[in-house]
């Protein structure tokens, strides 16, 4: 009986000690830009399991369409980037100091409203996350 409460005594200082050491790396390790958002043909090749040759016809299809999108992501993302910027404002004056300066830097980090967009003609790839204070050349 004794052995049995020291075990499950043992098992649980095990698991505790393990739920600790997990929440320090958690917060040594504060992530960084986040990962890549996979393209929608990334997705579906793995969502549908696609074949190779399915791939290979997606991407065919992706970038015929390509300049169909870029068109409408252009017209789009002004109206969307003004609500963002709007919602931005308001939350300033909540922030701390800190936060306002960390909010500063990513605001100079994005790229001005005219530059290309991922994965759209004279852009960079999908998921590119450009380094800070890189500033793409405007659209033609």
């Amino acid at each position: 009986m004794m052995t049995r409460v020291l075990g499950i005594l043992l098992m649980l200082g095990v698991f505790a000690a393990g739920a600790v050491f997990g929440a320090g790396l958690v917060r040594e390790h504060r992530p960084g830009p986040p990962p890549p958002h996979p393209s929608p043909a990334e997705r579906l090749t793995h969502q549908l399991d696609l074949t190779p040759a399915q791939v290979a016809r997606l991407h065919e299809l992706e970038r015929s369409h390509r300049d169909e999108l870029g068109a409408l992501m252009r017209e789009t993302m002004p109206r969307i980037r003004a609500v963002l910027d709007s919602v931005e404002n308001e939350l300033r004056p909540m922030l701390t100091e800190a936060q306002r300066a960390r909010l500063d830097e990513v605001q100079a980090r994005r790229p001005p409203p005219d530059a290309p967009l991922p994965g759209m003609p004279g852009g960079p790839p999908p998921g590119h996350h450009p380094p800070p204070g890189h500033r793409p050349p405007p659209r033609p």
